[in-house]
């Protein structure tokens, strides 16, 4: 869907969203009625046909490359690129998610998201191969 969506609109880059309600703590991404991003990274009282936020995944055409900076190797891809694409009015265009999603951004978040959804066997292994992956982990108390 999520494909059929980005070839549809012939987008550039569309970014998976989900919408905003006031109990999360994220920034919006600001839709029009047709799926176009009119805003990035604003907090609250913001008036848009669509409020959401950014899940994470993008699907992006091949030429988002040549937008990339080209003297930095680091950079921050919604500030330096679709920030500077969106006010030229470049196709970004958000598909609206509306299953379940789950933050894993974090450390914690990954390990607790982990933790209670393998069955424990997996859970010690995955544990196990993460503590050999990483030396000197440490595990929140939430989750050992």
């Amino acid at each position: 869907k999520v494909l059929k969506f980005h070839e549809t609109k012939r987008a550039l880059v569309t970014l998976i969203v989900k919408r905003l309600t006031p109990s999360l703590p994220y920034e919006s991404v600001g839709l029009d009625s047709s799926g176009k991003i009119v805003a990035i990274g604003k907090k609250g009282g913001e008036k848009y046909p669509i409020k959401t936020f950014f899940t994470g995944f993008h699907v992006m055409e091949s030429d988002i490359f040549e937008y990339f900076p080209k003297k930095r190797k680091t950079f921050c891809i919604i500030n330096d690129v679709y920030l500077p694409l969106m006010k030229k009015g470049a196709p970004l265009f958000g598909y609206l998610y509306r299953g379940n999603w789950n933050d894993i951004g974090s450390l914690d978040l990954y390990l607790k998201y982990h933790k209670k959804h393998l069955p424990k066997k997996e859970w010690l292994y995955f544990k196990e191969r993460l503590l050999k992956l990483f030396p000197g982990i440490i595990f929140p108390r939430t989750v050992e």
